[in-house]
Protein backbone atom coordinates (compact mmCIF):
# COMPACT_ATOMS: atom_id res chain seq x y z
CA UNK A 1 0.00 0.00 0.00
CA UNK A 2 1.17 3.04 -0.54
CA UNK A 3 0.49 5.97 1.31
CA UNK A 4 -0.45 9.38 0.74
CA UNK A 5 2.95 11.62 1.96
CA UNK A 6 4.73 9.45 -0.54
CA UNK A 7 2.26 9.90 -3.22
CA UNK A 8 2.11 13.42 -2.80
CA UNK A 9 5.88 13.69 -3.03
CA UNK A 10 5.99 11.69 -6.32
CA UNK A 11 3.26 14.30 -7.45
CA UNK A 12 4.97 16.65 -6.40
CA UNK A 13 8.54 15.91 -8.24
CA UNK A 14 6.37 15.06 -11.28
CA UNK A 15 5.48 18.46 -11.74
CA UNK A 16 8.69 19.30 -11.22
CA UNK A 17 10.09 17.61 -14.31
CA UNK A 18 7.60 18.92 -16.07
CA UNK A 19 7.94 22.69 -15.47
CA UNK A 20 11.69 22.17 -15.88
CA UNK A 21 11.31 20.36 -19.45
CA UNK A 22 8.70 22.68 -20.52
CA UNK A 23 8.93 26.20 -19.15
CA UNK A 24 6.42 29.32 -18.73
CA UNK A 25 7.25 31.51 -21.87
CA UNK A 26 7.97 35.16 -20.77
CA UNK A 27 5.35 37.31 -20.10
CA UNK A 28 3.76 38.58 -23.73
CA UNK A 29 4.00 42.15 -24.66
CA UNK A 30 1.16 43.98 -25.67
CA UNK A 31 1.32 45.71 -28.70
CA UNK A 32 -0.83 48.59 -27.19
CA UNK A 33 1.53 51.62 -27.35
CA UNK A 34 1.99 53.23 -24.27
CA UNK A 35 1.46 56.72 -24.83
CA UNK A 36 -1.11 57.94 -27.49
CA UNK A 37 -1.82 61.71 -29.04
CA UNK A 38 -4.20 63.20 -27.07
CA UNK A 39 -6.44 66.65 -28.59
CA UNK A 40 -7.37 69.01 -26.53
CA UNK A 41 -10.56 71.07 -28.05
CA UNK A 42 -11.86 74.85 -27.94
CA UNK A 43 -13.92 73.70 -24.52
CA UNK A 44 -11.00 71.62 -22.72
CA UNK A 45 -12.74 68.55 -23.45
CA UNK A 46 -9.38 65.93 -24.09
CA UNK A 47 -10.01 63.23 -26.44
CA UNK A 48 -7.67 60.10 -26.92
CA UNK A 49 -6.85 59.03 -30.44
CA UNK A 50 -6.96 54.83 -31.16
CA UNK A 51 -8.41 53.96 -27.45
CA UNK A 52 -10.57 52.02 -28.26
CA UNK A 53 -9.55 48.25 -26.59
CA UNK A 54 -10.79 46.32 -29.30
CA UNK A 55 -8.34 47.67 -31.83
CA UNK A 56 -5.70 45.84 -29.52
CA UNK A 57 -7.32 42.35 -29.24
CA UNK A 58 -4.72 40.28 -27.99
CA UNK A 59 -6.40 36.80 -28.25
CA UNK A 60 -4.88 33.69 -28.85
CA UNK A 61 -6.85 32.31 -30.68
CA UNK A 62 -5.12 32.21 -34.39
CA UNK A 63 -8.16 31.12 -36.35
CA UNK A 64 -8.63 28.07 -38.67
CA UNK A 65 -6.16 26.39 -40.10
CA UNK A 66 -6.43 24.37 -43.64
CA UNK A 67 -6.08 21.36 -41.75
CA UNK A 68 -8.75 21.89 -39.30
CA UNK A 69 -11.18 23.53 -41.86
CA UNK A 70 -10.79 19.95 -44.08
CA UNK A 71 -11.30 18.13 -40.65
CA UNK A 72 -14.97 20.09 -40.06
CA UNK A 73 -15.95 19.50 -43.55
CA UNK A 74 -15.33 16.01 -43.18
CA UNK A 75 -17.11 16.19 -39.64
CA UNK A 76 -20.26 17.67 -41.27
CA UNK A 77 -20.07 15.22 -43.98
CA UNK A 78 -20.07 12.22 -40.98
CA UNK A 79 -22.30 13.75 -38.76
CA UNK A 80 -24.16 16.52 -40.50
CA UNK A 81 -24.55 20.21 -40.24
CA UNK A 82 -25.99 21.78 -37.01
CA UNK A 83 -24.51 18.49 -35.15
CA UNK A 84 -21.73 20.20 -33.27
CA UNK A 85 -21.66 17.96 -29.69
CA UNK A 86 -21.49 15.02 -31.64
CA UNK A 87 -18.52 16.85 -33.73
CA UNK A 88 -17.42 17.57 -30.32
CA UNK A 89 -17.76 14.10 -29.07
CA UNK A 90 -15.69 12.64 -31.73
CA UNK A 91 -12.55 14.50 -30.68
CA UNK A 92 -11.69 15.70 -33.84
CA UNK A 93 -11.31 19.60 -33.32
CA UNK A 94 -10.04 19.94 -29.64
CA UNK A 95 -10.35 23.29 -28.44
CA UNK A 96 -12.94 24.65 -30.90
CA UNK A 97 -16.49 25.09 -29.35
CA UNK A 98 -20.01 24.67 -30.79
CA UNK A 99 -19.94 28.95 -31.78
CA UNK A 100 -16.48 28.27 -33.32
CA UNK A 101 -18.03 25.55 -35.44
CA UNK A 102 -21.16 27.27 -36.51
CA UNK A 103 -19.50 30.75 -37.50
CA UNK A 104 -16.52 28.49 -39.66
CA UNK A 105 -19.61 26.14 -41.13
CA UNK A 106 -20.78 29.83 -42.47
CA UNK A 107 -17.65 30.77 -43.81
CA UNK A 108 -17.13 27.53 -45.56
CA UNK A 109 -21.12 27.53 -46.64
CA UNK A 110 -20.87 31.16 -48.02
CA UNK A 111 -24.01 31.80 -46.35
CA UNK A 112 -25.55 33.47 -43.09
CA UNK A 113 -27.96 31.55 -42.25
CA UNK A 114 -27.33 28.39 -42.44
CA UNK A 115 -30.75 26.47 -41.25
CA UNK A 116 -31.39 24.98 -44.58
CA UNK A 117 -28.66 22.94 -44.19
CA UNK A 118 -29.40 21.81 -40.47
CA UNK A 119 -29.07 17.63 -40.14
CA UNK A 120 -28.09 17.26 -43.44
CA UNK A 121 -24.72 15.30 -44.21
CA UNK A 122 -23.46 17.64 -47.28
CA UNK A 123 -20.06 18.64 -48.78
CA UNK A 124 -19.76 22.03 -47.74
CA UNK A 125 -17.02 23.30 -50.41
CA UNK A 126 -18.80 22.64 -53.09
CA UNK A 127 -22.05 24.43 -51.89
CA UNK A 128 -19.52 27.16 -51.29
CA UNK A 129 -18.28 27.22 -54.27
CA UNK A 130 -21.76 27.02 -56.04
CA UNK A 131 -22.82 30.16 -53.65
CA UNK A 132 -19.59 32.00 -54.59
CA UNK A 133 -20.08 31.66 -58.46
CA UNK A 134 -24.03 33.50 -57.58
CA UNK A 135 -24.71 36.62 -58.40
CA UNK A 136 -28.65 37.31 -57.94
CA UNK A 137 -27.76 37.53 -54.03
CA UNK A 138 -27.00 40.22 -51.83
CA UNK A 139 -23.74 40.11 -49.43
CA UNK A 140 -22.84 41.36 -46.37
CA UNK A 141 -18.98 40.10 -45.41
CA UNK A 142 -18.75 37.97 -48.16
CA UNK A 143 -21.75 36.03 -46.94
CA UNK A 144 -25.09 35.67 -48.37
CA UNK A 145 -27.50 37.73 -46.22
CA UNK A 146 -31.23 36.88 -45.92
CA UNK A 147 -32.69 40.01 -47.22
CA UNK A 148 -36.21 38.91 -46.11
CA UNK A 149 -37.68 38.37 -42.66
CA UNK A 150 -37.56 35.03 -40.83
CA UNK A 151 -38.60 32.04 -43.59
CA UNK A 152 -41.58 30.59 -42.43
CA UNK A 153 -41.50 26.72 -41.43
CA UNK A 154 -43.57 25.69 -44.64
CA UNK A 155 -40.60 27.86 -46.71
CA UNK A 156 -37.74 26.34 -44.67
CA UNK A 157 -39.13 22.82 -45.21
CA UNK A 158 -38.87 23.23 -48.80
CA UNK A 159 -35.21 24.67 -49.14
CA UNK A 160 -34.14 21.17 -46.60
CA UNK A 161 -35.75 18.91 -49.26
CA UNK A 162 -34.36 20.61 -52.37
CA UNK A 163 -31.13 20.40 -50.69
CA UNK A 164 -31.48 16.65 -50.02
CA UNK A 165 -32.41 16.43 -53.70
CA UNK A 166 -29.05 17.83 -54.69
Amino acid sequence: MVHKSSMDESRTEWVRKLRDAFPRPPPRKSARPTSTPNIVSANGAVAVLNDSPSLWNTSLNQGWTKAEEDILCSAILRYGVGNWRAILDSGCLPGKNPSQMYLQTQRILGQQSISEFTGLHVDCRAIGEFNRGRVDVVRKNRLINNQGGRPSKEELQRKVKENKEK
